[in-house]
């Protein structure tokens, strides 16, 4: 593996600068393992043997429920733009159906304005705001067409990606289905149900990744290292620089930075810090960064003493310690 920082030097330097386009630059690490074979040298990724297994994994179900999205959505760009301006989330099993229903532009027209209702009511899309809009935009679908013979081909093509999405989806039910159930069975569900803005998601995806196991965990600060949201810091003389914590368990860093932003709607306190750490100059990621690091401790002694959330508890025990996040909420 070549450093890209040299690679990039090699290919600025060893050409003039009129042929120092795109394709040289592609073709520059081939090059410079040939003139440099003696500087090529093999780097062990950083990370642990379960952080290596986990990035060879195949990609969840999810993942790949969107990926195939974007594919269908691209080629109906080339050949169904009447689709896509109808639809502006594809990621809803309504827009699947829809090409299901009619795969080419021509059978959209064909089917008229009384199939156009029937399919928009039985979907649940029959809204004021986007009826009229859409029975526009299928009257004109067929404007926009390419040839014959490119359309059957690509919409063949769709049919087959929007079929494949909804057995995928059905799929995905099914196991939040059975996700579900099994978090209502575990013993620490109301624990983890409790926090504010987990929701059915987030609260069974949290338990998953920090366990039921609290010998894992002695005090707050493990809990915040492994989840990646206490800082590392770095000193050398007079030099000193604090840095995003890498090594750790990025799916759990993950879950806390969409449940600090989640919590904040529904808790008042959290919405407070994180607003100060804005107003102090910090960005988005890192103040919820710093939000969740308080979510964890508190998280840790739920834990420890087995006791679910609760706010006026939470907030006794913040005007006994004199907490400076109440000074936020009475201004």
């Amino acid at each position: 593996m070549n450093n890209f920082a040299t690679v990039r030097n090699f290919v600025v330097n060893s050409l003039p600068s009129e042929e120092n386009d795109d394709g040289c630059r592609a073709s520059g690490p081939a090059r410079f393992r040939l003139s440099y074979p003696k500087r090529i040298r093999k780097r062990t990724p950083a990370g642990s043997k379960a952080s290596a297994q986990r990035s060879e994994r195949t990609p969840s179900h999810e993942d790949f429920c969107i990926s195939s999205t974007g594919r269908a959505a691209a080629l109906e760009r080339n050949y169904y733009p009447a689709a896509l301006e109808a639809f502006d989330d594809w990621t809803m099993p309504a827009a699947w159906a829809f090409v299901e229903s009619f795969p080419t532009p021509q059978d959209l027209v064909k089917a008229g304005k009384r199939r156009w209702e029937k399919f928009l009511h039985t979907h649940r899309l029959y809204r004021p705001e986007t009826y009229a809009k859409r029975l526009e935009i299928f009257e004109r679908a067929a404007e926009f067409a390419v040839r014959e013979e490119i359309t059957r081909a690509k919409s063949r093509l769709v049919l087959a990606r929007a079929r494949m999405l909804c057995t995928l989806q059905s799929q995905i039910e099914a196991y939040r289905s059975e996700i579900e159930k099994l978090f209502s069975k575990h013993p620490d569900s109301n624990l983890f149900g409790s926090l504010p803005g987990v929701g059915e998601k987030l609260g069974p995806r949290l338990l998953g990744e920090i366990g039921s196991d609290r010998s894992l965990y002695s005090d707050p600060k493990s809990l915040q290292c492994v989840a990646g949201t206490a800082p590392v810091s770095y000193q050398s003389g007079q030099i000193y620089r604090v840095y995003l914590r890498r090594h750790c368990n990025k799916l759990l860093r993950n879950s806390i930075h969409l449940w600090a932003d989640l919590s904040r709607p529904s808790c008042p306190w959290a919405a407070a810090y994180y607003g100060e750490q804005r107003r102090r100059g910090k960005s988005h990621a890192c103040a919820l960064r710093a939000l969740g690091q308080r979510w964890l401790k508190i998280l840790w002694k739920m834990l420890q003493t087995n006791r679910p959330y609760d706010p006026n508890l939470h907030a006794k025990s913040q005007l006994e310690h004199g907490s400076w996040v109440l000074k936020l909420l009475r201004t």
